[in-house]
Formats: C-alpha cells, sequence, structure tokens
C-alpha cells in the first residue's frame, strides 16, 4: 500500500491499457443521452478514449511530484485514488447490472424505480469523481510549495 501512496502514476498508467481495449471492444456501440427534445450520441469507444486521457494527466502531475522529490499527502492521495478509480470502476460495472431493452417492459421494470435507483447511483458517483478531482490541484499546489524531501543516502 506504501507504494501505491508513493507512486499512484503508476496504477493510472498501467489502467490505461486495460480501459482502451475495453472500450475497442464495445466497437460501434453508442451511448445516447436524451435532453428534452435533443440527443446527444456518444461512441462508447470515445468515452473510454477521454478515460485514458484523463488517467494520462492524472498519472503526469503524480509523476511530476514523484520526480520534484516533493513531500507527498498521503490523505489527499488516498482520498483522490479511492475517489477516482472507486468511481470509474462502479460506473463501468453499474452497466452490467442494466437489463437489456427488451426487458424493460417487463412487470418489475414498468414502474421504472430500478432504472431510477441505477441513475441515481451513477449520478452520485460522477458527482463523487467530480469532487475529489479538486484534491489533485490541491496536492499539488502544497507539494510545489513545502520544501523538498529528503534523500535516503
Amino acid at each position: 500500500m506504501k507504494y501505491i501512496i508513493h507512486k499512484p502514476y503508476i496504477i493510472f498508467w498501467s489502467l490505461i491499457p486495460i480501459l482502451l481495449i475495453y472500450g475497442f471492444s464495445f466497437g460501434e456501440e453508442t451511448l445516447n443521452i436524451n435532453v428534452h427534445d435533443t440527443y446527444f450520441v456518444i461512441s462508447i469507444t470515445h468515452i473510454f478514449n477521454l478515460i485514458s486521457l484523463f488517467f494520462v494527466v492524472i498519472g503526469l502531475v503524480y509523476y511530476a511530484i514523484h520526480k520534484l522529490n516533493r513531500k507527498r499527502q498521503p490523505l489527499l492521495t488516498k482520498i483522490h485514488l479511492l475517489g477516482t478509480l472507486g468511481g470509474i470502476f462502479i460506473l463501468l460495472l453499474l452497466p452490467l447490472l442494466f437489463p437489456s431493452e427488451s426487458d424493460w417492459y417487463s412487470e418489475e421494470f414498468k414502474n421504472g424505480a430500478i432504472k431510477e435507483n441505477l441513475l441515481i447511483i451513477q449520478l452520485v458517483t460522477f458527482t463523487i469523481i467530480l469532487i475529489v478531482q479538486p484534491l489533485l490541484l490541491l496536492h499539488l499546489m502544497i507539494s510545489i510549495f513545502r520544501k523538498k524531501q529528503q534523500s535516503n543516502g
């Protein structure tokens, strides 16, 4: 665990190929978002490409903190890692719980309660991911203004 806290960029960078392969496995599938009378259609592959780019940037920030030999904040790193990675994995696993569109018309899904609960879980998870991202900037700012870490040896 100590290794993960001191080099979190390795986790983010190692997940990039996995996310890209997973994203490309969807092929031509799309995410359709209906807002009033407007439909937004986004390729699932593009979503995974965006998440991968997001992980590249986060990894670069953590790598810069490491290479500049700045003091790290273990608590901020833990909260950021848990919020970001945990949230992304929850969002990736939730579609497995969704029924196929043909099942939406069965008796248990007619009231829409299950779909609404899954949507609420997705929104809360996405909100948590957004809330923990400023912690990375806070971590970066604290690391820049603190003294350099003493080298061992």
